[in-house]
């Protein structure tokens, strides 16, 4: 597919085009609210620095807040420090590159994310943007 713009304007792959003036359009953050599914077998590092990747765009993160861990069993929001293997927990992400993203109940393909270790370059979570 190619898009012919009126004017000359830098973008690439990865840039995403939006609506101006649409209430719905597109958020451009350097902080993301989600629900994260923790896949890795170290636990999630509030110390250490990731990768988000969301289309095709990556951002340095860090985490900035565990707001509950969810009860599978229950389904019980519980407060948490930390998360582990299969625990799913609602977080926070400070990126230091702004991502252009929309909610997971609007967009699936721009609302969701996965979570890389930069050592290892595993992926260690995958999350829905809330």
């Amino acid at each position: 597919m190619t898009l012919l713009l009126e004017d000359e304007i830098d973008i690439s792959r990865g840039d995403m085009i939006v609506r101006g003036g649409d209430e719905k359009s597109a958020l451009v953050t350097r902080r993301i609210d989600a629900m994260l599914c923790w896949l890795g077998e170290s636990p999630l590092d509030a110390r250490r620095k990731y990768l988000i990747r969301q289309t095709t765009r990556d951002a340095r993160a860090l985490l900035d807040g565990i707001t509950y861990r969810l009860d599978i069993n229950s389904l019980q929001q519980v407060s948490a420090e930390g998360i582990g293997m299969n625990d799913i927990a609602r977080v926070a992400f400070k990126l230091a590159q702004p991502l252009v993203v929309d909610r997971y109940d609007e967009s699936r393909a721009t609302g969701a994310f996965i979570v890389i270790d930069e050592r290892s370059n595993n992926t260690v979570g995958a999350g829905m943007i809330l």
